[in-house]
Formats: structure tokens, sequence, C-alpha cells
């Protein structure tokens, strides 16, 4: 709670990711639960969009979307379910 707000979790992320561009990835995958906005806020301002693998995915995405203020949360949802949670980095 002391480090909240001073957006440790988007350097700690962005130094993964260029790491993993070093070691010559260019796509990252990432999990995350559904209650932590914060942290989602930031994959989304990374570059990372939502994996839609089961149905239910949708609504979840478009609650969480509203949450984190997206003015227009259709824009990042897939519009196939693909099976695959990737970013090109």
């Amino acid at each position: 709670a002391e480090h909240s707000g001073h957006r440790l979790g988007f350097y700690v992320s962005l130094a993964a990711m260029e790491q993993a561009r070093k070691e010559g990835f260019s796509r990252m995958v990432l999990r995350t639960d559904d209650f932590r906005i914060p942290a989602i806020k930031t994959y989304i301002r990374l570059g990372f969009v939502p994996c839609i693998v089961h149905e239910n995915h949708i609504s979840r995405w478009q609650e969480i979307l509203k949450k984190i203020n997206r003015e227009d949360p259709a824009a990042l949802l897939p519009s196939v379910y693909d099976g695959t949670t990737t970013h090109d980095i």
C-alpha cells in the first residue's frame, strides 16, 4: 500500500517486456484476476488486450473495462474466441 500510486508495477512490467525483447521474444502472455483492477489498468496501458476463451469472459471483461473507465470497451475485446493471450512486444 505504501508504494501504491507510484507506478512501480508499470515500470517493472515495462522492464520485463524490454528484457524479453532483448532475449528475442516477440510476444508475452499474462494472466491476472478480475479483482486486480489497478494492475489490469497498467497492463492495458502497456498494450495488453483481453483474451476471450470462454463465453463468460465477454461480460466479465466488459465490466472490468467499465471500472477502468475505458470509453469504448468493445474496441479492446477480440471479436473471436481464439484461445490466445498474447501481446506483441
